[in-house]
This record gives structure tokens, sequence and C-alpha cells, in this order.
């Protein structure tokens, strides 16, 4: 920071009070405020010949998708955590979404050590084995369970990552429509600034601000696509040449997907890639 910059910057006090102009935001130290964040039960276990065998649990706020292909996700873990052992030693974990009936269990694995109490015991969760993974539980309760096997750790400061690739995917039937995922059904959470929040209703779905009128009526709820065709851009149809495979299937009202499902939303909406000369 430079004299000028020291000099200039505002303090952050709750004691002394901070002048802002309309429309400008306050500084405050670099801190992790990024939100909402998804909360998650993550499923470990130790060998069975090691020092710490016994299935177990702990809570993530720090997970996310790294890559879409191969597909693979990270966590965060503190080195302290009893089960951050467990799973530098097996180099597989899984990872379970929670809905709000989960919700208390969730923040009791997050509090509470497996070195003291058995945390599948205490919550009355099902521990049942993972798809693709030899030990790792999975929690029968949860929605969807993502197995994974660790691929690299990374040491960050006051957590390591674990990033994995993600070798299976288990649904719960109840929240599947024929080939569909309806994770809207599934009563999801997430956690904000250390507070936990249902995910509500829905807005809008990827493509949503270029749909047309009548695509926004059939797949959003009235509120949602009312909301959305009023605002700046929506009801945008893009043009799509005779013979374009990769255009709008206006059949099912939405942009046709490559043969990929990985695709970039470049290559979804038809943009093709360049001739080579």
């Amino acid at each position: 920071m430079s004299e000028y910059e020291k000099k200039n910057r505002r303090p952050v006090n709750k004691n002394i009070p901070v002048k802002v102009e309309p429309g400008e935001k306050i500084s405050i130290k670099p801190t992790t405020l990024l939100a909402p964040v998804p909360v998650v039960l993550v499923g470990c276990s130790g060998k069975p010949d090691g020092q710490r065998p016994q299935n177990n649990l702990i809570t993530v706020a720090w997970a996310g998708t790294v890559c879409s292909d191969p597909p693979m996700l990270s966590i965060a873990v503190r080195k302290e955590r009893w089960s951050y052992e467990q799973i530098k030693e097996t180099r597989e974990f899984t990872v379970n979404l929670v809905s709000k009936d989960l919700l208390w269990a969730t923040d009791f694995c997050g509090v509470k050590s497996g070195k003291d109490v058995d945390k599948f015991k205490e919550c009355k969760l099902t521990a049942v084995k993972a798809e693709a993974l030899p030990l790792a539980p999975a929690v029968k309760e949860s929605p969807l369970t993502i197995s994974c096997r660790v691929a690299q750790i990374i040491e960050l400061g006051s957590h390591d990552l674990f990033i994995a690739k993600i070798v299976a995917v288990q649904v719960d039937p109840k929240i599947m429509k024929g080939q569909k995922i309806c994770l809207d059904q599934a009563e999801l959470t997430a956690f904000a600034h250390g507070e936990y929040y249902e995910i509500g209703s829905i807005l809008g779905f990827f493509g949503y601000s270029i749909a047309s009128a009548d695509v926004l009526r059939r797949r959003l709820p009235a509120p949602a696509a009312e909301k959305a065709k009023t605002s700046r851009g929506a009801g945008y149809t893009r043009k799509v040449r005779p013979g374009d495979k990769n255009g709008s299937d206006s059949s099912r009202g939405r942009p046709r997907r490559n043969s990929n499902s990985n695709t970039s939303p470049r290559r979804e909406y038809g943009n093709k890639p360049g001739k080579k000369k």
C-alpha cells in the first residue's frame, strides 16, 4: 500500500463514524465472505489396521467444483481435525448433500470430534457403502452422495485443500423424475457467514437471460417469468441459420446441448469454432 493510500484510506471501526457517499461501498479487511456456499457432510474412514479405523463425518463449507472434465471437486480441511488424517491416509471421501432435515445433524458433526463420539450413532444416521469406494461411508439419509478419490493435497495455511476426482454419484429416487435430477425437491441448505439458510424459490435457469417469453412461461413460475421478461435483455432470441445443429431447439424450448454434457456455454448456444485453414 502506498503512502497516499495509507493516508487516504477510510477507517473501518464500528466506533468511528464513516461518511459514505451514496452508492459507495465500505472497505473492510480481506476475509472469507464468499457466500452462499454449500454445506456438506463429508464421510470418511481410516484404514482397518490404522489408528483411526472408525467411520466418521465432518461438516465442510469450503467445498466446490473445480473441473468438469474429468469431474472433480475440492474440500478444505484443517490439519487438526480428526478426519484430516483419515482422508489423507485413505485418499478417499464422500460428499453428502444436506437437506433441511439433515441440518441439525450436520451442525452437530461440525462441532464435535470423531475422536470423542460416534457421529453416526449420536445423530441416528445410517452409514452405507459408497459406490466405487472401499472405505469411506455414504450417508443414507442424504439426497445425493458423491464418491471422491483424492488426486492432490495442497497446503494453503489454516486449511489444506484436497482436490479429488468424482468417481460415482448416488441419488435418492425420490428426487428423480425419469432421467432428470430434481434438486429443487431435495430441500437443500446453504451456509453464509456463520448461518444456515434453506434454498428458496427458482429465479431462472441456465440461459434464461436470452430465452424467449414463451420459454420463460413454460419453465419458470409466473412471478419469476414475468420479472425475467421485464428485465433488461430478457426475451432475446438468437437467430439460427438453417442446418445449425448446435442451435436453438424450438421443439423443446431451450438450447440444444451437444452429445458431450460437459460442453461450455459457448458451444451450447451454437457458436461454432473457427474453421481450420
